[in-house]
């Protein structure tokens, strides 16, 4: 009986780190993050140059020039602005299911409610997600 919890929790351990080096070994999961990370500080930054015009100016502008506002290389954001505030989703062009949001003031929540001026990911799979994936078991991506 010993032995059968052992080889029990031995296979429970091995197929926990074989997932660990499938999933990171592809390169995926770096990929994946990498897109999260230019889609968000992109949202930042125009959150940033929003503030600054509506410093200026008194109101929301949705043109990127007027922003002063130039997204990453492979980052498309769409802004929708109004007199009361403002929001945007982004999306990266090399992954289609993951997208940003941020918004502030009066404007309608892009992905879901959240903190004015910070931006909120979904769509994007996180280790943890991947890794339930493979086991075949159901998981949420993480923000």
């Amino acid at each position: 009986m010993r032995n059968v919890v052992k080889a029990l929790v031995i296979g429970v351990v091995g197929m926990a780190a074989l997932g660990f080096f499938v999933v990171e070994g592809c390169g995926c999961q770096t990929m994946e993050t990498a897109y999260r990370v230019a889609t968000k500080n992109d949202l930042r930054r125009l959150a940033t140059a929003e503030s600054g015009v509506r410093r200026r100016t008194g109101t929301y502008v949705a043109d990127t020039v007027a922003l002063g506002f130039m997204p990453s290389s492979g980052v498309r954001v769409e802004i929708t602005a109004t007199d009361s505030g403002w929001s945007a989703v982004a999306y990266h062009t090399r992954h289609a299911d993951g997208r940003c949001g941020i918004y502030d003031g009066k404007a309608t929540h892009p992905v879901r409610d959240t903190i004015p001026e910070v931006p909120v990911c979904e769509g994007f799979r996180g280790r943890r997600t991947a890794f339930r994936a493979l086991l075949g078991l159901p998981g949420e991506p993480l923000p």
